[in-house]
């Protein structure tokens, strides 16, 4: 699918069109280029098609500006929605002026209807809304100890590997043994966890060192080791879990705070978008760092957000783990 718009030509990518998606990316990103195209390989081949891959913006033969998208899916009220979550929206910086990439949002949201994503920063965030984007939430950072009286102490020891049980969550390392469940959240939106995401996400061979652990009821949680910001850290990327009550994610957290000590990686990084997880974050000592990010759709799919349960963060469930951010973290 292609549109002429003068000069310039919006098409959607295919697998052929990786090799100039590096090299765009290289451009724009020269302290990236050491990971860059292991992520976008990551993201893009071997997902390409439908909602996946994204649209160029092409002179010719020559790539000026792209929006990535990697297919995922979303549910609510127990019916599934197929989506792409969308990535890096990047336009050659002396095309900026000349609103190309306002053509790259108006016919991204034309081909894709229900693409959705987070980090729109403060410039392009007013426009999306303008051009009819909605907010369903938005994503927090927390960070926090694993426990405040042993922390020093941990710092200073070899690092141990990881248990193989904790609590009522085992280690599961190979994806045939993941009890997959629909959704966990009937009136929630909620981002979709098949078996399919879960192996591309989490078991990729070469890619992240994940850690999936999961009970015999379905809840389960990943996480893995990081460096933020130049501190080590156990980040805790993706879980599920029902929300209706703050019992099923205090046992997540506990659990994670119990794979850090045994660890001996005493600071955690956890990703909230619900009041449940903030509050039993927050009276476990965790705050919050940075500045939260919206989470936004686009407007053609008719959802009409309850403003006030976006107001109460009582509306969606995503995590670090739909972000696209989390995978250049090393």
């Amino acid at each position: 699918m292609s549109y002429d718009i003068g000069f310039m030509e919006i098409r959607t990518f295919t697998e052929e069109d990786l090799p100039a998606i590096h090299k765009f990316g290289f451009e724009a990103y020269p302290k990236r280029r050491d990971y860059y195209g292991s992520i976008i390989d990551f993201f893009l081949k071997g997902r390409i098609g439908g909602y996946t891959g994204g649209i160029g913006l092409f002179d010719g033969e020559k790539l000026c500006g792209q929006q990535l998208y990697s297919a995922c899916s979303f549910w609510y009220d127990g019916k599934k929605y197929d989506a792409g979550w969308c990535f890096d929206l990047i336009i050659r910086e002396d095309l900026r002026k000349e609103a190309w990439g306002l053509d790259l949002i108006v016919d991204s949201m034309r081909i894709f209807p229900y693409a959705c994503g987070t980090g729109a920063g403060p410039n392009s965030k007013p426009i999306s809304l303008k051009l009819g984007m909605k907010v369903l939430g938005e994503i927090r950072k927390y960070v926090g100890v694993s426990s405040k009286i042993k922390a020093p102490f941990l710092i200073l020891l070899p690092g141990r590997s990881f248990p193989t049980t904790v609590n009522e969550f085992r280690l599961i390392e190979n994806p045939s043994e993941i009890k997959e469940k629909e959704y966990y959240n009937r009136y929630l939106i909620e981002s979709g966890r098949d078996m399919e995401f879960l192996k591309w996400r989490f078991f990729t061979e070469g890619f992240k060192d994940y850690k999936f652990y999961q009970k015999e009821n379905g809840d389960f949680f990943v996480v893995r080791i990081i460096s933020h910001k130049g501190i080590k850290m156990l980040a805790l990327i993706d879980f599920r879990c029902s929300m209706d009550s703050k019992g099923s994610f205090k046992d997540i957290l506990k659990s994670v705070k119990a794979i850090s000590n045994h660890i001996r990686v005493p600071f955690i990084l956890v990703g909230s978008t619900h009041k449940v997880s903030d509050k039993v974050l927050e009276d476990a000592g965790f705050k919050s760092i940075g500045s939260p990010r919206a989470f936004m759709t686009a407007g053609r799919n008719k959802v009409k957000p309850d403003k006030s349960r976006v107001q109460e963060r009582d509306y969606v469930l995503i995590t670090l783990a739909d972000c696209d951010g989390e995978v250049s973290w090393k």
